[in-house]
């Protein structure tokens, strides 16, 4: 299988990749959970102060509002890497800043595991033992390890034909269940 490596690859890999799931889901409990009240308190003091005006409390309006923007400076800031952890900023400032990823990538499945081709010929070779689980997008087959990273992602435009995709489906799950089935012992043999 051999393909050059786009923007979309890239961005279907990170869309997949747990880790970079659980930091977006993070940052977004961080935003709701600090915007809130952010927005509470930035509400009240506005209300507060255009209700009573300045006859209420001189210092109300700038404290209340002091209080508020560093606060929502800060949550300007988590949006921003929230943004930066998006798939799509992420394939696009990877490509942009690895050049040794653009070229030829080839990979090679045979039945001990994955062998990794890069353009500059770093070869990486990822055993079947070392893949829990695969998950496929429309676009490409993801390779899960056992920790849950993404080990290899295998897009599905890199075969030769459309019509091989089922086949290396049915291949690839092979591969990893025969891997996870604990070894047997044969019926006629004994253990002393």
């Amino acid at each position: 299988m051999s393909y050059e490596l786009t923007t979309d690859d890239l961005k279907d890999a990170c869309a997949v990749s747990p880790q970079l799931r659980r930091m977006r889901a993070h940052r977004i409990r961080y935003l709701i959970v600090a915007g809130i009240p952010v927005l509470l308190i930035t509400t009240v003091a506005a209300g507060l102060t255009s209700r009573y005006g300045l006859a209420f409390h001189t210092w109300s309006r700038p404290f209340m509002f002091g209080l508020a923007l560093p606060v929502w400076g800060a949550l300007a800031e988590v949006a921003i890497r929230l943004w930066r952890l998006s798939p799509e900023w992420i394939a696009r400032a990877t490509l942009r800043t690895n050049p040794q990823l653009n070229g030829r990538h080839r990979e090679e499945i045979s039945p001990d595991g994955v062998t990794t081709i890069e353009p500059n010929g770093t070869t990486l070779f990822i055993p079947w033992a070392a893949i829990a689980g695969i998950h496929e997008s429309e676009r490409a087959f993801h390779l899960l390890g056992i920790d849950g990273a993404l080990k290899a992602t295998l897009p599905k435009r890199g075969l030769d034909h459309p019509d091989l995709i089922p086949a290396l489906h049915e291949f690839l799950d092979d591969s990893i269940n025969v891997q996870s089935q604990p070894p047997t012992t044969s019926p006629n043999t004994t253990q002393t």
